[in-house]
């Protein structure tokens, strides 16, 4: 069933990139002779990690155990030995390590997900139990099987499927729809099954009229009929699990904890792809699909990329021009963070590599002119302009009490602003000083006590 289109508010509306508007197709790229995995994918402590340097090692094997609630065990990707356990530098805890292992082109598979019977014989806790083996994390960095647990705890009566992509160049997620429309659904039953959900929405781009051919006969048949599309305007940043779950609920803005009790779980289509690899057929994640563009890269593409495979490796297999590159971001222009290095390796959020040229120029940063533009394309409805004059005086108290905790970090704010004043930058800084702050009220606390 399809439902009426829905209109949201807030957010500022993003051109496709018209030269990598053709990519759809998927090719699978060949493993590096070594990976380099990071223990710390998800927004949790970082794994423990549980082989030694010179131990063989499987593909799917886990080389690093979860270790609270919201980290996820981490897979070899590729089988071989393991050269090197080290800090992983590109990380800013300083209890991540990263596992280098030496691939020897055998792909050896072993994986840690039992098989005891069938997906359709098998009840919620101990599919649950199999999803968090798996290793899979969604949107956020939180792990899959957490999202889920806390769903079946609030007892959510519906599942939001996301497949909506609002930022230029990004095509991994719209490829996927298109090449494996039926394992996603089937990913989502499983997610219905493990949550108690009642209902699952299909949320798409309006404008996509392929991906609402392939979704829309799975959706009228008896197998998925508590499945129903709803067709968005992709306005960004209304991809963010948050803002879905309003924009489709119409129930309000969700709390930024996601253990918050919500009548909503909003899990990826990439997620639910995983999760029927992983529980059909006992792949944990150990790859994912990344789209590799960009104005420095001559020939973009959708690759299926092995966990761990480093930035460079891509790059130089969609023939990128490296003296040209000036900025290189894993994720959106807008949401994704930018690297310094080519070796940094692909992690399980990572869904896009972006190469961009001197064409794309850093500007200078002038004086707040009282417009109010920010305030006109935030989301989640703050003032950003009064936010970060709040946090430029050090008034944290007084940007608590004006809702920073609640902003989603999109850069809409940034990307609107006449004087081109880094806004994001100033609201993550003020969220450090908030954190520092209240760490240290707790230990006066304690102390007084």
């Amino acid at each position: 069933m399809t439902r009426k289109k829905i209109k949201v508010p807030g957010g500022i509306l993003l051109v496709k990139n018209t030269k990598d508007s053709a990519i759809i197709a998927v090719e699978t790229a060949p493993p590096p002779p070594l990976v380099s995995i990071p223990l710390h994918q998800h927004c949790g402590s970082p794994a423990r990690p549980c082989v030694s340097v010179h131990d063989r090692v499987a593909m799917g094997q886990i080389i690093g155990t979860a270790q609270d609630p919201y980290s996820a065990p981490v897979h070899a990707s590729v089988s071989g030995t393991v050269t090197a356990i080290e800090r992983f530098a590109f990380s800013p805890c300083p209890d991540a390590f990263s596992v280098t292992i030496e691939n020897d082109g055998r792909d050896e598979f072993a994986s840690p997900i039992p098989y005891d019977k069938p997906l359709n014989e098998s009840g919620p806790l101990e599919l649950q139990k199999k999803t968090a083996l798996s290793g899979i994390v969604d949107l956020g960095g939180v792990p899959l099987h957490t999202l889920l647990e806390n769903a079946r705890k609030n007892r959510v009566d519906t599942l939001i499927l996301n497949g909506l992509v609002t930022e230029p160049f990004l095509h991994a997620e719209e490829s996927l729809m298109l090449a494996r429309t039926e394992t996603i659904l089937m990913g989502a039953a499983i997610c219905m099954q493990i949550t108690g959900a009642a209902r699952c929405m299909v949320v798409i781009n309006e404008k996509r009229s392929d991906i609402t051919a392939a979704f829309s006969p799975y959706v009228q048949c008896e197998r998925f009929s508590k499945f129903s599309l709803f067709p968005v305007k992709p306005r960004y940043p209304h991809q963010h699990a948050r803002l879905i779950a309003r924009d489709v609920s119409k129930t309000g803005l969700a709390p930024a904890d996601p253990a918050s009790n919500s009548r909503e779980v909003v899990v990826s289509v990439e997620a639910a792809a995983a999760l029927h690899d992983a529980l059909a057929e006992l792949r944990p994640c150990y790859e994912r699909v990344v789209t590799v563009a960009g104005p420095a890269v001559r020939s973009p593409k959708n690759m299926r990329v092995r966990i761990g495979t480093p930035a460079k490796t891509l790059l130089a297999a969609c023939s990128t021009d490296f003296d040209g590159i000036q900025k290189l971001v894993a994720g959106g222009p807008l949401s994704g963070d930018a690297l310094q290095d080519f070796s940094t390796p692909v992690v399980k959020s990572t869904n896009a590599l972006l190469a961009f040229t001197a064409a794309y120029p850093t500007l200078s940063h002038e004086s707040c002119i009282k417009c109010r533009r920010c305030t006109s394309v935030c989301p989640v409805h703050l003032e950003p302009g009064r936010l970060i004059a709040r946090i430029q005086n050090r008034e944290i108290r007084a940007a608590r009490e004006r809702h920073l905790r609640e902003c989603i970090e999109c850069g809409c704010c940034s990307y609107i602003c006449p004087s081109h004043i880094n806004l994001v930058h100033w609201l993550r800084f003020g969220k450090t000083l908030l954190d520092r702050a209240e760490i240290k009220n707790a230990r006066g606390l304690k102390a007084a006590a």
